[in-house]
Order: structure tokens, then sequence, then C-alpha cells
């Protein structure tokens, strides 16, 4: 992610080509019949004429709901508040011919996607409607798909992502995906899975290999139930593990997917396979960072939060214009990951369901006042310079006894430093180990 999860989805197996669904609601028979007419190019349009009829029609797929607000049989708030209860991702978009502030600050408040006053532009209200359905996490346009709900797409660095790792799912050659922590890489090979599939089989789970993990000294795992892997940090992988990437490979029945944070260009350490190097890098797939994404931030904001939300049990939750114009201003290093982070700290500070800028929490908890010891000042403790090489000369050696299996540019990544600077350190503190001077 990682990316916010709403997995309303993801137990019904592989994404499948269709076109969105919308329901229109409103006891006019003309403004339907007219709303039908305008929204067939983006969907299948699904009409109801009163609020029981509405509930009946969310018994189907539905991507998109437009409703009046004054109708006999109920308001078009009340089936919102109905929505919100039993379908909270579906988004919402409230029409009204009586606009009034109040009553559309009351709208939002309650979970309107949008609030749309009438008479209004046909162009308007089919932005309107196109940005609604792609953030229940449809692609709208090009032979519409669906994908895992939860994931935003108003972006085009994000359209264009997850078009062409659809097209690459069904290829079905090897793909590596280049990603910044936190964006998505993981969830984005799980859904390449999914996609692939055409119906589920005893051989269609999906394994993921960790560069850390237990796997990447014994990397002699049977496969055969598995239909794609995911390599995480793959050019991090040991030698054996290199080995037995290149035979699945060779073996060209399970799809592969690699991930790793920077450019394959720059991973050009001595001990990767070059055969190896060459086939994972000829396809290649960015998946945006947040900051390539300006256009989703919004909706995913709002998608963590009712998330979140659901997961705290809360009534409500928001956050004030001032809060959402700092958190845009914010750089986040680690993406989605730490936009839900701070989101979930701030949640923690507030006692109502609002989050305002003062409430927001970007701060990781400061560790270096939580040491898990007291040194002493005296008996030359005090010298600081013989104190950090020493912590440092100790932590790297329990990190290289911790993990006798890893190679250095591993050992690095946990200790959160690059390869050079580690080996480095080693040679300074003569910390000698012969079967790791050739990683």
């Amino acid at each position: 992610m990682s990316m916010p999860l709403n997995s309303e989805n993801e137990s019904k197996g592989p994404s499948q080509i269709r076109k969105p669904r919308i329901l229109v609601v409103d006891d006019e028979v003309a403004m339907v019949r007219s709303l039908e007419l305008l929204l067939r190019p983006v969907g299948d349009v699904v009409k109801a004429y009163s609020v029981p009829e509405a509930e009946e029609a969310l018994a189907d797929s539905i991507d998109c709901i437009i409703t009046d607000v004054a109708m006999p049989e109920g308001t078009g708030l009340e089936l919102l508040e109905k929505v919100r209860k039993k379908n909270p991702d579906i988004p919402v978009i409230v029409m009204t011919a009586y606009s009034s502030v109040p009553q559309a600050v009351e709208t939002m408040r309650r979970g309107a996607f949008e609030y749309v006053m009438k008479p209004f532009e046909n162009k308007d209200l089919l932005a309107s409607v196109k940005r609604a359905i792609e953030r229940k996490g449809v692609l709208v346009g090009g032979g519409s798909f669906s994908i895992p709900a939860g994931w935003v797409c108003n972006s085009d660095a994000m359209k264009n992502f997850i078009m062409k790792a659809d097209k690459c799912a069904l290829a079905g050659g090897p793909v590596l995906l280049v990603g910044q922590r936190g964006a998505g890489k993981k969830r984005s090979a799980e859904w390449m899975h999914e996609r692939r599939l055409s119906k589920p089989k005893r051989d269609s789970e999906f394994m993921v290999w960790s560069a850390l993990g237990r796997d990447n000294a014994h990397p002699e795992i049977n496969l055969s139930r598995y239909a794609s892997l995911y390599v995480e940090e793959v050019f991090n992988i040991s030698s054996p593990m290199q080995d037995r990437l290149m035979q699945v490979l060779d073996e060209g029945k399970i799809f592969v997917v690699g991930g790793t944070s920077s450019s394959p260009e720059l991973q050009t350490l001595p001990d990767f396979r070059r055969d190896l190097f060459e086939r994972l890098s000829a396809q290649v797939l960015h998946i945006p960072s947040l900051k390539e994404r300006a256009a989703d931030f919004e909706a995913l904001v709002r998608q963590l939060l009712e998330d979140i939300r659901t997961r705290m049990r809360l009534k409500e939750l928001v956050v004030d214009p001032q809060a959402l114009r700092a958190l845009r201003d914010h750089t986040f290093v680690g993406n989605v990951r730490e936009l839900e982070s701070v989101l979930e700290r701030s949640t923690l500070e507030i006692k109502r369901g609002t989050i305002g800028q003062a409430d927001l929490r970007f701060e990781t908890p400061d560790l270096s006042r939580q040491l898990p010891f007291t040194i002493p000042v005296d008996e030359g403790w005090g010298k600081l310079e013989y104190l950090a090489r020493s912590l440092e000369k100790d932590l790297i050696e329990r990190a290289i006894q911790k993990n006798p299996e890893a190679s250095n540019t591993q050992i690095a990544q946990v200790l959160g430093t690059t390869r050079r600077i580690l080996e480095l350190r080693m040679k300074a503190y003569e910390i000698r180990s012969p079967e790791r001077e050739s990683t």
C-alpha cells in the first residue's frame, strides 16, 4: 500500500472486465431518463424512483449512486445514511434543487461524495461520476475493469500504471516493480496475480519471498502449488535463492514479480547473477509515489479515514480543511503506508470525530529517549566518542550474529544504512567474517 485495504473484492477471485454500474434515484421519471441517456457511455444505469426501490437495487454490485434529496418515500439523505452503514465503499452523489449552505455542509458531513445543484452542466456531472467510480476502484474508459477495493485511480500516473500492469499480468512474463517503500509493490503483485487467473484452481496460490526471510537462506521450498511468486527486494537475495529463481524462470510455470525500492540501473552488486538481472529487468513498471499522485490524495485520505473509523468503531472521522492542507504539504517518505500511520496516530489525539491541524502527529516515537539500558558516566564511559564507537561495533556484531546467512547488503538493510558504509565500519572496527568477504 501499505496501501489501504477495504477487502470487499479481494476474496472474489480475479478481477473481471466489466462496465461500471450506476444507480440513479429520483421520483421524477423525466430526470431518471435524462440521466440514463447521459450516463450510458460511462456504465450500466440502474433506475430507482424511490428509496425503497434503491435499497432493493443495492443487492447487486453498484459502483456509484446519484440520488435526489426530496422524494416522497424517504429522502436522499436517509438513503445516504443507509448506504454508509451497509455499503460504505459506494460513493453517493446528492442532487437538490433547493440548496443552502447548511444543507450542503450537513450532506458532506454525512459522507456524500459530492453535492450537486440542479440544474447542472452535463459535463460537470459526468466528471463527478467518473471521479466517484474511480474512487470506488473501477477504471473508466478504454475497457473498464474492476480492481481491489481501496485503490484510488484519479491521477494519470496511477491509471497508466494499472493499465500497464494489467497488460503485463496477462502477458505472463516476469515483471519488475520499482517503487518507493510504502507505495504498494506487494499489493500490486497480488492484484496482477488475481488478474491472471481465469478461475480458481489448486495451483493458484500467491507466494512471497523476502530477501530477509528464512527462504532466502533455504530456497528449496516446493513451489508446485503456487501460480505466482513475488520476491521482495529481489536484488538483495542470496546466491542460492538467485539460482532457484533462475530455475523458476526457465521452467516458465510460475508468474514471477520482483520488487525493488531503487532503480535497477543502480543494482550493480558483484554477487548478483547478470543473466537473472537481465531477465528481471526486461519488463519494468514504476509504481507512482504519493507525490506523483496529487489527484488521488484527498480520496486516499477519505478511504484511509473510513478504514480507520471502521476499525476503531468510531461514529464519524473526518479532517478539517486546515489539517488536509497540512497533510498535502507534508513529504511522506513512506508514501501511503506513512500517510495511514499519521492518520492513525492523529485519530488517537481527538475527542470528537474531526482531526484538526493541531491534532496531526507526523513524528514517530523518539527511540533515542527509550534506550533499553542505562550507561554510567564514570570510569571513562563519559567520553562520547568511545561510547558511540563501542555501541556501533556491538550493534553490527549482534546483527551479523542474529542473521548468520545474510549478505552484507541485507545486514546493512537491517541496520538502516548502505552496504558501503557498513563495510567501512566493519573495516574500522576490525570485524572479520571469512564467509562474508566475497559478499
